[in-house]
């Protein structure tokens, strides 16, 4: 059986929460999605899930954790990714407890903040969707990424509670 294992940058879900970071996502209008080129793979979403990372405090405090995979496919020509679409139940964050440092604190208030109307909303909007509109190969050329040995670049429309960028 042939597997393909690539890096998604997951950064891009907790964006929001600020801070600095040598990972920038740059937005712009909804690009049109990649043609999906070769063979279409169904991600198994049992064993399939996004690492995530965010800072808080201007980046002095990490935070850290999973969102489960709800539902993907990704197009594979001749060993080389050249598209897919991501659909991320944002219901299941898990936010990992030693991200949480602040003694007051638990994981499961972070978990209940985010999934909350002043962030994701997961009540009205439980899903988040990504599709991949661009895949290049990743270079030395390009800056550097917290993502370990990255093998493509991946530009795509993300939407959350019903935007689009």
């Amino acid at each position: 059986m042939r597997k393909l294992f690539f890096a998604l940058p997951a950064l891009f879900l907790l964006a929001a929460c600020g801070g600095s970071s040598k990972d920038n996502a740059k937005t712009t209008a909804e690009q049109t999605a990649a043609t999906q080129k070769g063979e279409t793979l169904t991600l198994d979403t049992a064993g399939t899930s996004v690492d995530w990372r965010a800072t808080h405090k201007g980046g002095l405090a990490p935070r850290w954790g999973k969102i489960s995979v709800a539902s993907g496919t990704i197009s594979v020509d001749k060993d080389s990714l050249t598209g897919g679409e991501f659909v991320i139940n944002l219901a299941a964050l898990k936010v990992d407890p030693a991200s949480v440092t602040e003694k007051d604190k638990k994981a499961s208030d972070l978990e209940g903040h985010l999934k909350s109307p002043d962030f994701f909303d997961v009540a009205k909007y439980p899903t988040a969707k990504f599709v991949i509109t661009k895949v290049e190969p990743f270079s030395g050329a390009q800056p550097s990424s917290l993502v370990t040995d990255p093998n493509y670049l991946i530009s795509g429309n993300l939407t959350l509670k019903d935007s689009t960028l």
